[in-house]
Order: structure tokens, then C-alpha cells, then sequence
């Protein structure tokens, strides 16, 4: 390949990008107007119905039944007695980690950054914001860290 077919390829290449740069530098210059256009828009096609007006979605969103906590089925209750039976420690550390997982989501929901996230550490932090104050309850989560 000689200098001028080399040439030739490179412009080619960039003749061959300018529809797509086009829309895009289009695109660019209207996206205030396609912004105000897009809550119009739906496509329906067979089952499948593509709305982008957001003010419905919020308002279906709103009207849906809040959810309830539930009670755990017997399935559960049966699992930790179950559980006990052939290993207690299996059943503890199945305790430790379900209030591991319970304190960690109620750390995130206040707002509380976590990286890898411990239970020694999400009660020093919940302690520390004053979310837990019980004196016993850091030091009791402490006492579970060395079950590892």
C-alpha cells in the first residue's frame, strides 16, 4: 500500500462517518426541543408499549399498594429450627448474618457510605450518628466479629 491508497483509506473512512457526526451534531443542536417533544411520544407495537411522559409513570407509581412487611413462613421458622439441630454455630452465624444485612440496608437508607461494609463497622458508624445509642448494642456486635 503506497502512500496514495493510504490517503485514499483515511478519507474514506472519515467521508463514511459524516452521516452518523451529522446526526449527532443535530441531535446536539435540538436536544432542548426534543426534550420538550419526547413526553409526546409513544410507540406501540403488538403487546409492547413505550411511553417517556414521566408526570404518568410517578402517578402509577404512587397509586400502587405500599408493601407490607411479612410474616416469615413456616417454611423459614422450620429452617432455623432445622438449622439448630444439626449445627447451632450454622444457625448463629445464620442470625449474625441476617442483622449484619438488616444494619447495613438501615445504614445506606439514612444515608451512611459504606465500602465493604462490616458489622463492626456499620455499628460504629450507626453509633457514632447517634442512630444507636443503647451502650451494650456496639459492644455486643463487637463480640460477634471474631464468629468469622
Amino acid at each position: 500500500m503506497d502512500s496514495y491508497q493510504f490517503s485514499a483509506s483515511i478519507i474514506q473512512s472519515i467521508v463514511s462517518l459524516a452521516w452518523p457526526a451529522a446526526f449527532v451534531a443535530a441531535a446536539w443542536m435540538f436536544r432542548d426541543k426534543i426534550n420538550e417533544l419526547l413526553p409526546l411520544l409513544r410507540l406501540k407495537y403488538k403487546d409492547l408499549d413505550l411511553s417517556f411522559r414521566l408526570d404518568e409513570a410517578e402517578q402509577e407509581a404512587q397509586a400502587l399498594p405500599a408493601a407490607e412487611p411479612l410474616e416469615p413462613t413456616p417454611e423459614e421458622t422450620n429452617k432455623f429450627a432445622h438449622l439448630v439441630r444439626i449445627s447451632p454455630r450454622a444457625a448463629i452465624m445464620d442470625r449474625r448474618l441476617e442483622l449484619e444485612d438488616a444494619l447495613i440496608n438501615f445504614a445506606r437508607s439514612v444515608g451512611i457510605d459504606l465500602r465493604n461494609p462490616s458489622l463492626l463497622q456499620v455499628t460504629r458508624e450507626l453509633h457514632t450518628t447517634l442512630l444507636l445509642t443503647y451502650p451494650n448494642t456496639t459492644r455486643s456486635a463487637s463480640e460477634f466479629s471474631p464468629i468469622n
